[in-house]
């Protein structure tokens, strides 16, 4: 995968990809299937982002789109402290984030 092009990213092969990962239970799981347009699909990328249990393993499989889910969050409004914890998990592995 191009991890510096989200125009050549995949983005239904990382969403079953995700998926695997979280588990068929999983209530994150449903709430990213529910999600019936792009955008719903990247706001709900952006809140699993924002649980810091999940962060890495979101960031990972969305490299590409990171920086769009990420300004997502200044959209959403709430969960502040949860914000901070997974910005923190993403400053070192993506100083890309920070300027």
């Amino acid at each position: 995968m191009d991890f510096k092009n989200p125009l050549k990213m995949n983005l239904g092969r990382q969403v079953r990809s995700l998926l695997e990962k979280l588990g068929p239970d999983s209530l994150s799981a449903s709430y990213v299937q529910n999600a019936t347009t792009t955008r719903e699909l990247l706001d709900a990328l952006s809140q699993l982002l924002a649980t810091p249990a999940l962060t890495l393993l979101v960031a990972h499989e969305f490299r590409p789109v990171l920086f769009d889910l990420c300004a997502r969050w200044l959209l959403a409004g709430g969960r502040t402290d949860e914000i901070l914890v997974a910005l923190c998990l993403l400053l070192e592995p993506h100083p890309e984030l920070f300027p």
